[in-house]
């Protein structure tokens, strides 16, 4: 069996699993059964219970509906008695959802029934069966969230129009990491102009971009001081909220493919020691880690260094 043909069951079975959750759990009648709500009405109440106060807006965005559809949910609730509007105490032309002593008798509900379900099937579980499905399920979710999240970004290479942006971030996460000043990225000259620098040949930069929003960017030139096939990886940095998606290894591939594709032979790469996910990123990737610097970056501060063939 052929690698590809593996992956594919292999995806194929995890789909099945998912379809069948669905069906078992009755999210396909759209309204549960012993309930007096749907399921996009139940979502709503638990969410609002957890938050305590939202707006429309807070709750499309966390449900992942439309605000039209959000509102005609929420409508429906105050209907039934389940929720009421109040005024934003920091901003009175703004309304907040809360519950009502009603919806809260919602909320136990749901919770009663839910949890009596749940309970029954991982009573059929051994102990450490159990824990496999927390596990298991906790880190699916977080995949298909993450991976929700980066389809809403994209990468593009740097134009002009970027170098404030670019330059403002790599400051900011520098100094996030105590690790500005002389001898580090935040000091090259480079930073004022990133276009120019990287709007030569064997260069490339790209950038990250949510809803017209620079927020990260990586890419590479020759490694000064050394052969002419080795080049460096520089300046990939990203914004806190865009960390933790794969974006960085979205990045990081592009920059090594595009480098590659170049003709260069190996990836320098040095960072600072207090940058650990940015340091198993890399190791994830294939860069093994020098005992000594390479070529001549000027940034004396680093504390480690990699390369990688491509």
């Amino acid at each position: 069996m052929t690698a590809t043909k593996m992956h594919n069951e292999f995806v194929s079975s995890v789909r099945q699993s998912s379809r069948g959750m669905v069906r078992e759990l009755g999210l396909l009648a759209g309204r549960h059964q012993k309930l007096e709500v749907t399921y996009s009405e139940g979502h709503t109440l638990l969410e609002v219970e957890k938050h305590k106060m939202l707006t429309i807006g807070d709750l499309a965005k966390i449900l992942q509906l439309d605000k039209s559809t959000m509102s005609r949910v929420v409508y429906e609730l105050i209907q039934k008695g389940c929720l009421e509007y109040s005024q934003n105490p920091n901003d009175r032309r703004q309304k907040l959802v809360h519950l009502t002593p009603q919806g809260q008798k919602q909320v136990d509900a749901i919770n009663n029934v839910a949890n009596s379900h749940v309970q029954r099937a991982l009573d059929l579980l051994t102990a450490k069966e159990q824990k496999l499905v927390e596990q298991g399920l906790a880190l699916y979710a977080k995949a298909l969230a993450n991976c929700r999240q980066e389809q809403e970004f994209t990468v593009r290479e740097i134009t002009k129009e970027d170098n404030a942006a670019m330059a403002s971030i790599v400051r900011r996460v520098l100094a996030e990491f105590e690790f500005s000043g002389p001898g580090t990225a935040a000091d090259d000259t480079e930073l004022e102009d990133m276009f120019a620098t990287y709007n030569k040949p064997k260069t490339a930069y790209f950038i990250a971009v949510k809803d017209n929003r620079v927020i990260g960017g990586g890419g590479f030139a020759p490694l000064k001081g050394s052969k002419s096939d080795i080049c460096e990886l520089q300046k990939m940095y990203l914004l806190p909220e865009a960390r933790g998606l794969g974006l960085g290894e979205k990045l990081l591939r592009q920059s090594l493919e595009k480098a590659k594709e170049m003709g260069y032979k190996k990836c320098y790469l040095e960072t600072a020691f207090a940058m650990n996910k940015a340091r198993n990123l890399y190791k994830k990737l294939g860069f093994t880690e020098l005992k000594k610097s390479m070529g001549d970056t000027g940034h004396y501060r680093c504390e480690c260094w990699y390369i990688k063939e491509l």
